[in-house]
């Protein structure tokens, strides 16, 4: 067979995938949702949630990748943790578990799994590293998440080491990772087949808005309720550290998308994500914490816990949506715009780890979409 001929075979993978081109672009072009934010605030975790209640859920394929990715959170912050603690923190069975762990870390055979496996749940077992995992605060942002997932998965650590495990949404749900490329998932509301599309990190490149938010109706702007008290950390040009509030950067980020070229009049909704996080933390820490809410009060006598997160989640929604409310008055008072350009917002309020809360914010904000693309698509005379 000469090397330079293509088989029949061939000719037909081509032609699907050039066919599969095409209808990726007609689709991105169609009925498209843009999961917007920036790191950490939930994004892949509602993504997840929209295959679980609108979607068609995960395939073995999926369950199998989330596996391995469970098992990375595991190992990922349990060498962390080991490697944080002072010297001599442990007894010497850890260190050489923790060298078993780093030899057979990529599982690559049952035996290298078995061996992990091993070492993994003899750590677990070990009362110093159990207190030391429970007082850890981690520093980055990637052990925050893997920091996280552990927290789950420790009460099931045999279960998911074993060689049958299969994740269960739920587990699928509480794996972390970060989002580094686009990512797509297919859903479906009203018998009509929509795509929600994660940028991932090119959300915080400027230079790559036109081509990642090519095509979108609609924006699901992720904010994290939790991160009025969290500080990310950037070096500087000189060297040096500089931190800002993680909220802040979120409403920095979500203005700059509002008023960009690039978006238009789309219409825009807005999830604060963590509810519970957030009343967990507002439990020790109040809301001024965080530079932009300095002058908020602090629990009064008169109202509840209840009250006092409810008003605290009223400061922040309405520090968001103030961005779309400055954009509309810029565009009213421009003699040449039009009511049919304004952008338009919503702001729910969810656990994006709740899917039975989940799945009812959602059909509350589907509902509302829905309605606000049916009133556009008859003024365009459709």
């Amino acid at each position: 067979m000469g090397s330079g001929g293509s088989s029949a075979k061939d000719k037909e993978t081509k032609q699907a995938e050039i066919t599969k081109v095409k209808d990726d672009k007609h689709h991105s072009g169609g009925n498209t949702f843009l999961l917007l934010g920036t790191m950490g605030v939930g994004k892949s975790t509602i993504a997840k949630q929209m295959a679980i209640s609108f979607g068609d859920g995960f395939s073995e394929g999926d369950r199998s990748q989330n596996r391995q990715a469970i098992v990375k959170n595991i190992v990922s912050s349990t060498m962390t943790v080991i490697k944080d603690a002072a010297d001599d923190t442990f007894p010497d069975d850890v260190y050489t578990h923790m060298d078993a762990i780093a030899e057979n870390n990529d599982a690559a055979s049952p035996d290298d799994m078995a061996l992990l496996r091993e070492a993994l749940l003899a750590i677990w077992k070990d009362e110093a590293f159990i207190k030391a995992f429970d007082s850890f605060q981690p520093k980055t942002y990637s052990h925050e998440l893997e920091y996280n997932a552990s927290c789950w998965f420790k009460t099931k650590l045999s279960e998911v080491l074993e060689d049958n495990y299969s994740p269960k949404n739920e587990d699928i749900v509480k794996c972390r990772s970060m989002t580094t490329a686009v990512s797509d998932t297919t859903f479906i509301y009203n018998e009509k087949e929509f795509l929600l599309r994660d940028v991932g990190g090119q959300v915080q490149y400027r230079n790559q808005w036109k081509e990642a938010f090519a095509g979108a109706q609609v924006v699901l702007y992720i904010v994290s309720l939790d991160d009025f008290h969290k500080q990310s950390t950037k070096e500087k040009e000189d060297g040096t550290d500089s931190t800002s509030n993680r909220l802040i950067e979120s409403r920095t980020l979500f203005k700059d998308i509002v008023n960009s070229d690039t978006m238009g009049s789309v219409p825009y909704v807005l999830i604060f994500n963590k509810t519970d996080l957030f009343q967990e933390s507002l439990k020790t820490k109040p809301l001024s914490v965080c530079p932009i809410f300095s002058k908020a009060d602090g629990q009064r006598e008169s109202e509840s816990f209840e009250e006092y997160t409810s008003r605290c989640q009223r400061y922040i929604r309405t520090y968001f949506s103030k961005v779309v409310d400055e954009k509309c008055g810029k565009e009213q008072k421009n003699i040449h715009g039009s009511q049919d350009n304004i952008v338009s917002v919503n702001s729910y309020f969810t656990c994006a780890t709740d899917t039975e809360l989940f799945k009812a914010v959602m059909e509350k904000s589907l509902l509302a979409i829905w309605k606000l693309m049916e009133t556009r698509l008859t003024k365009a005379g459709f």
